[in-house]
Formats: C-alpha cells, structure tokens, sequence
C-alpha cells in the first residue's frame, strides 16, 4: 500500500518563530537590559528590566503554542517538534483566525481531550491577509463542515456548532 503524502499547513518558519526569534529577543534584549540597569542609577533603571520581563514572558507564552500541523487524507498531524498525535478531522470542533498577532495564527479546536490539549495554534503557510480571511484557514473550515456533515449528531447541535464555527475572533 502506497503511503500517503502529507501536505504542511505549517509556516516554514515555525522554528523561528518557535524557537530562534524568542531566544535570540530574551538574550538580546536581556542583555541590554541588564546594562541598563546597572549604567543607570535613578528610578528609570527598572523600565528596561521590566519590559524585557513582560516581552519574554508574552513571547515565551506565543512560542510554546506553536504547533506543526500537516494534513494527509482525512487526518491532521500536530506536532511540538518533540511529540506528534494525529487527530481525524471529524474531531476539529472549530477553526479561527488571528488578526491581532503578528505572525498570523489559526488555531484549531476539538471537543476531545487530546495528549497536546484541545487547542492547536499554528503560523499557516503562505502571506497573511491584512484584512481578509486567509486561505487556509477559509479551506479547513470547508473541511471541516464537510466532516461535521458525515458524523451523525442531532440537527440542532450540527447547526449551532456550524454557525459558531463561522464567526470571526478578532
């Protein structure tokens, strides 16, 4: 049997994102911090101290929800570069977007308790849309709602989930 090809949903510059931009930002701007606080004898010494804190504490927080996630068939593979689970799509209760974060982010959402969680977030491939929904994020909803349609549940519940799934977080 021949082996299914994934195909990466994932920015090619996850790592980065994951691991290079947030150690290079904490080393750097620790440093100079560090220097700061020490060159500086009056109140305002703490300023760069404090805002080295509170970015590496935003950065580390963005970081570690980053996920590789590639598709194959009808199964989606998530992965923290240390573990990776496969989930069927049927299991996706709700895909959004970020407008806000920069890199742009989708995150993926089941129902179920999975060993990476509930929530999937990752950098999506490709350039992010300003203003307009990203491509990728517009095809996993499609996926999903044709999934969603094939697993039997009440009619009142495939209904409210599909209009919730469709609303946009901004």
């Amino acid at each position: 049997m021949e082996a299914l090809q994934r195909r990466i949903l994932s920015s090619p510059y996850t790592v980065f994102w994951k691991f290079i931009f947030p150690s290079i930002w904490i080393t750097g701007f620790g440093a100079g911090a560090v220097m700061a606080a020490f060159a500086d004898q009056g109140d305002s010494r703490w300023i760069f101290p404090s805002v080295w804190i509170l970015g590496s504490s935003w950065l580390l927080w963005f970081a570690l929800r980053l996920r590789r996630v590639s598709i194959s068939d009808e199964t989606l593979h998530i992965s923290t570069y240390v573990r990776e689970i496969s989930l069927p799509l049927s299991a996706i209760s709700r895909v959004t977007q970020s407008y806000m974060s920069r890199p742009q982010t989708i995150t993926l959402r089941t129902d179920r308790d999975t060993p990476l969680g509930r929530k999937f977030v990752f950098v999506a491939a490709g350039w992010p849309r300003i203003v307009s929904r990203h491509p990728l994020a517009v095809q996993l909803e499609e996926l999903v709602a044709q999934h969603d349609h094939l697993v039997t549940r009440a009619p009142n519940q495939a209904m409210e989930r599909t209009a919730d799934r469709c609303t946009l977080h901004f």
